[in-house]
């Protein structure tokens, strides 16, 4: 086996030009997919956070809404929810994705000031929580940070100036919001009389069911989910982005196996005379098939260590995707991809060398050196 090996190593340092281009192709592939998939996990679990962060027990939005941050409903559905028994509390919520400031696509939640300590769990890091119906503001850490804003200072929300009344800390996505008073939200995205969902407290959690089968009767057109299973509802968007992720490995990788098989039967070809002579003087079929293999698995190998490593480098460093010319989303570390990534690579390269191997399994050595 040493002996195969050997040869198959002196193989590929013979043709390294070659070798290393195809080595850098599967690196890319590899860097492609593990980037690729690191956005898409990431996008998927921030969709679903934020999904089951927007508080209560019982979240109600437009059916046809994938999430809630597209839906709108008539506010006066609260009114019917409030003569349901077992609920406490009736809370209409705006999420809109506005320009604030200079930045596109931010989130600005609408709700009443009275209500936000029954939903949020938070903490205020300088000033106070909205407290009013007035044009104020409460900026999320994250977001106030990069902004650099302050107590006091104005914000410009879909060129609405608001008077920062707070910064708030929560530990969850929402740190990237701003929070404003829900009459200002319905006229900052012009949803009079509509809000974009409503969230319910009950007074016995063991009666949920009950109340969501009474909201469902008595409003059929809207969708109606407990808190911790509303993220289901994104499942239709997430298999989308799934399967477009894979549709973009398929074609990336059906390119890499096709241009390792040209690799690979090129080397063989090049080798006639060599197999030929190897078989005449006692090597095996299964010693050719080893040879053959074992550069191919060197080169997916390569590959993948190579692509993996400009990965951990990029994701190590903080590696910002921008989403749009102001917004960007921080890929973190996936460590279950990058073994995808490394497998994939050692699985194309060996597919890629079956042709090849079989080529290089019949060549017959008196035809070879009879006529060279």
């Amino acid at each position: 086996m040493l002996d195969v090996l050997s040869i198959a190593i002196r193989n590929l340092s013979r043709r390294a030009l070659r070798n290393a281009l195809t080595v850098s192709g599967l690196a890319i592939f590899v860097l492609i997919f593990i980037l690729v998939s690191s956005l898409t996990t990431t996008m998927q679990r921030s969709l679903e956070e934020s999904v089951s962060d927007l508080g209560g027990e019982i979240m109600v939005w437009d059916e046809s809404a994938f999430v809630p941050f597209l839906s709108t409903i008539p506010e006066d559905y609260t009114r019917t929810m409030q003569n349901i028994s077992n609920v406490r509390n009736v809370v209409p919520q705006i999420t809109g994705v506005s320009r604030i400031d200079s930045e596109d696509l931010r989130l600005t939640i609408g709700i009443n000031p009275a209500y936000i300590h029954r939903l949020y769990t938070y903490t205020m890091i300088e000033g106070v929580m909205i407290n009013n119906n007035d044009s104020s503001a409460a900026v999320g850490v994250l977001f106030a940070d990069f902004l650099g804003k302050h107590v006091d200072q104005n914000i410009t929300i879909n060129d609405w100036e608001l008077t920062v009344s707070g910064i708030y800390r929560t530990d969850t996505w929402i740190d990237n919001a701003v929070i404003v008073p829900f009459l200002i939200a319905q006229e900052i995205f012009s949803l009079e009389e509509r809000t974009s969902v409503i969230i319910l407290t009950v007074s016995d959690p063991v009666e949920i069911d009950m109340v969501i089968s009474a909201i469902k009767k008595e409003l059929p057109n809207v969708g109606v989910y407990k808190s911790q299973e509303a993220a289901d509802r994104l499942a239709p968007l997430i298999d989308s982005i799934t399967w477009i992720s894979l549709a973009l490995f398929a074609i990336a990788g059906i390119a890499c196996f096709f241009g390792i098989t040209n690799v690979v039967m090129t080397s063989v070809f090049e080798r006639t005379r060599e197999i030929g002579i190897m078989k005449a003087l006692g090597a095996k079929g299964t010693d050719i098939v080893k040879i053959i293999t074992y550069e191919s698995a060197a080169l997916g190998l390569f590959g993948g260590v190579l692509g993996c490593s400009i990965s951990i480098l990029l994701l190590g460093s903080g590696l910002l995707i921008p989403i749009t010319s102001t917004t960007s989303i921080r890929i973190p570390v996936h460590p279950d991809i990058f073994l995808y990534g490394l497998g994939f690579s050692m699985a194309i390269s060996i597919l890629a060398s079956l042709y090849p191997v079989w080529k290089a399994v019949r060549v017959r050595p008196n035809e070879v050196l009879r006529f060279g």
